[in-house]
């Protein structure tokens, strides 16, 4: 809900990602699904995102939001 976060940026994927793991880990199903839909559309198109290969490493390496993580969530 911030608005000063640009909507484009690595910076609005990771809040997202964050997100996603704190409701994943409440329970909250459908909320989590909706902030790694973000995440999964960034590491489809990380360019749209500014990420850079590092950045996106990074994300594709964390355990908690493996794609197997994310399709579990969805």
């Amino acid at each position: 809900a911030a608005e000063k976060v640009d909507r484009g940026s690595a910076q609005f994927v990771s809040i997202q990602r964050d997100l996603g793991v704190l409701y994943a880990a409440q329970g909250q199903s459908e909320k989590a699904a909706a902030a790694f839909e973000v995440l999964l559309k960034a590491l489809k198109e990380p360019d749209a995102y500014g990420l850079d290969t590092r950045t996106r490493a990074a994300l594709l390496a964390d355990p908690e939001t493996t794609y197997d993580r994310l399709g579990q969530t969805f």
